[in-house]
């Protein structure tokens, strides 16, 4: 992963966006993992090119080349994963609810 990173982001690119993702305040290099972490799914998952594509959907585009077949699987998921915050709005019974997702109003309601 981090080799194809590294195929599109030179190292001074890559310390840029993990200076930006670090706590603002706290022990000097104790969010490193975390930043790092932070600018690395940031690269891959959020940040578009000209063309309006992720790195991981390039990847996806490509084959995965250099993943074994779990972590083309893997890959497959993260990119089909998203932030939600769900809003309970009736309770149905006791297994069932009628819910909104705060994060995108349009879809509508779900059980």
């Amino acid at each position: 992963m981090l080799d194809y990173l590294k195929s599109y982001y030179s190292y001074g690119e890559y310390e840029e966006i993990v200076e930006h993702m670090r706590f603002a305040c706290g022990e000097a290099g104790g969010d490193a993992g975390t930043a790092e972490g932070a600018a690395v799914y940031y690269l891959f998952f959020v940040r578009r090119d000209a063309e309006s594509r992720t790195l991981a959907q390039k990847w996806k585009e490509q084959g995965w080349p250099g993943l074994n077949n779990d972590e083309r699987i893997m890959m497959e998921s993260r990119l089909n994963c998203r932030a939600t915050v769900i809003e309970i709005e009736k309770i149905l019974d006791r297994q069932r609810m009628e819910c909104i997702d705060l994060l995108d109003i349009e879809r509508g309601s779900f059980i």
